[in-house]
């Protein structure tokens, strides 16, 4: 005896079909959320350091993201070892200025840019006497597509 009409056939209404959006949509928010909060672990950045622990944090993390932008450059446009060293320890005194340009110019978010600006261009003047022409011209076309893909 064939009992398959017996079984009930499940319930397909708009409220399942809601809830199953609704699982799918709660399991892209919370992977985004980890995803996030990972990322944010890895990338501290305090803006206002005006204590002493979060300066030394706000510090360590601007160093080494000129460290890692100099490695950066060196594998992109195959600099030599001078050419890297110099590089990095530009990045690391123009971070140095953004921090004093943070630190001074915090409340003001006009006067902030427009010297964070002043520091972004002496970089390229600074970079230009390190690299060759073509290393520069690449440079300057990276910089150019990541500025265009940034207001994108």
């Amino acid at each position: 005896m064939n009992r398959e009409h017996l079984k009930p056939e499940p319930i397909k209404n708009e409220y399942t079909k809601y809830n199953n959006d609704m699982k799918k949509i709660l399991l892209i928010a919370g992977l985004a959320f980890f995803t996030i909060r990972t990322d944010a672990q890895n990338n501290v950045r305090i803006v206002d350091s005006s204590d002493r622990k979060s300066a030394k944090i706000h510090t360590n993390y601007r160093q080494a993201a000129a460290r890692s932008m100099g490695n950066r450059l060196a594998d992109s446009l195959k600099l030599a070892p001078q050419q890297k060293s110099e590089i990095i320890r530009i990045n690391l005194s123009l971070e140095e200025q953004n921090t004093e340009v943070i630190r001074k110019y915090s409340k003001e978010r006009a006067l902030l840019w427009r010297e964070l600006r002043k520091i972004e261009e002496s970089r390229n003047k600074l970079y230009e006497a390190v690299l060759t022409e073509a290393q520069f011209n690449a440079y300057k076309s990276k910089k150019a597509a990541l500025m265009y893909a940034a207001k994108q």
